[in-house]
Order: C-alpha cells, then sequence, then structure tokens
C-alpha cells in the first residue's frame, strides 16, 4: 500500500501541490525515475497554512529540478564495475 504516482500524491493532499511541482514529478516520470510513498511519509505531510514545517520530508518525497536534470546521466556505479585485470577500479 504505497502511493505511486504524483497525481495520486496530489489527490491525498487536496490537491495542494503548485503547479511546477507537479510539472517536475511528470518530468521525472517520463524519466523513469521510480516514485513511492509510503502512508506514514504521507501522514507526516501537511497542507494546512499553520503548524510544523514538513519542509524537510517534502524534499525527500519530492524531486529537486537538479535529480531529475541529472538522473540517468550518472555513471558512477556502472564505472566502479569496470574492473581490467592488475588495474585498479574507480573504488581503489
Amino acid at each position: 500500500m504505497a502511493i505511486k504516482s504524483p497525481s495520486e500524491l496530489n489527490n491525498f493532499l487536496g490537491n495542494s501541490l503548485p503547479e511546477d511541482t507537479m510539472l517536475q514529478l511528470l518530468r521525472a516520470r517520463k524519466k523513469g525515475m521510480p516514485f513511492f510513498v509510503t502512508p506514514y511519509y504521507l501522514s507526516l505531510l501537511t497542507i494546512e497554512k499553520e503548524g510544523f514545517d514538513d519542509a524537510t520530508v517534502r524534499s525527500y518525497i519530492l524531486y529537486s529540478k537538479e535529480l531529475v536534470e541529472t538522473y540517468g546521466n550518472i555513471r558512477a556505479w556502472e564505472r566502479e564495475d569496470q574492473v581490467e585485470p592488475g588495474k585498479p577500479n574507480a573504488a581503489g
């Protein structure tokens, strides 16, 4: 049981996500970035203007522009896995 799409998350949050956030999440989805919000993390989000600041939790759930732009371009793991006999790999 988890939220697996940006529109589903927005629905659970009373359609309170800004349009630019939704566009960012849709760009991430088109790039194949996984999206998964458990009920626990959903319960930590608020749509109220007053109360606690949930910005930290949102930063774990909602992708930054930078992350979406670089997703799929970083090949660190693949590079580390390339091993040539007698030579150190990227991990040392």
